[in-house]
């Protein structure tokens, strides 16, 4: 099985990615593996057929800047290792927990 290495940076605001990155990701492939840093860097990890690639890449250039061009065999599965960081990230992540009755 292939691997591809994707790093990314945004300015998106970080709850806006956290939302949409995945469920672009959920119509090509699978994520199997999902690690958040603080409000630093989020990983994934997706299972993903090679010939769904390219359409990946399209739905995600909307939100990166992705010049890589990948060669890979045709109907092979991959996993890509995507790294997402973000650009206004301060390491003081705070996480608002509504109070409730009782």
């Amino acid at each position: 099985m292939q691997r591809i290495y994707w790093n990314f940076y945004t300015s998106h605001e970080r709850n806006q990615i956290i939302f949409e990155i995945p469920r672009l990701i959920n119509h090509c492939g699978t994520i199997i593996h999902q690690s958040m840093f603080s409000d630093y860097c989020l990983n994934l990890t997706i299972e993903i057929t090679s010939s769904e690639i390219p359409i990946l890449q399209n739905m995600l250039s909307k939100y990166f800047k992705i010049d890589e061009h990948i060669r890979i065999n045709k109907k092979s599965q991959v996993i890509i290792f995507i790294s997402i960081k973000f650009n206004n990230a301060t390491g003081e992540q705070k996480n608002i927990i509504p109070q409730t009755p009782g």
